[in-house]
């Protein structure tokens, strides 16, 4: 398959989780329009800030690796297809976790361990493309360019 399906697939799903993101965020709904009140609703809005600004920061790390590891291949395997999937299964399942953090923060453990068991799977998948091709014998990434050393 070309690589530029894959690209745009996969940037597409980023930028979906990462829009997913912020629709946590909910606009303050108050009695009476008052700066007030707005300020004290704005501010009881900013622990989500913290597991919001952490996600979007490791989608973003996941996107430029992702787009790192793509920029010198060709062609991709139907292995390497599967695997992307699973990259882009992960990624599109942060912002639930995250909002749950965001929701229920200040609860001492269920909203804190939900958030840290989406951790794991991330690093793994985003791992995964780029295990060595023993582990994958019918896995191949096609590279361009000059041999690596």
């Amino acid at each position: 398959m070309n690589k530029a399906r894959v690209e745009s697939f996969s940037d597409g799903v980023f930028a979906f989780a990462i829009t997913l993101l912020v629709l946590g965020f909910q606009v303050p709904s108050l009695d009476s329009a008052s700066d007030p009140l707005l300020r004290k609703a704005l501010l009881a809005q900013l622990p989500q800030l913290v597991p919001y600004v952490t996600s979007f920061a490791t989608i973003g790390i996941i996107w430029l690796n992702h787009h790192t590891m793509f920029h010198e291949v060709e062609h991709v395997e139907r292995g390497t297809l599967i695997l992307n999937l699973l990259l882009l299964l992960v990624v599109s399942f942060i912002p639930y976790p995250t909002a749950v953090l965001g929701r229920y923060g200040a609860l001492p453990t269920s909203a804190r361990c939900a958030y840290a068991a989406s951790n794991p799977a991330v690093e793994a998948s985003a791992r995964v493309p780029r295990v060595p091709p023993k582990v994958f014998p019918n896995m191949r990434l096609e590279i361009i360019g000059p041999p690596r050393r």
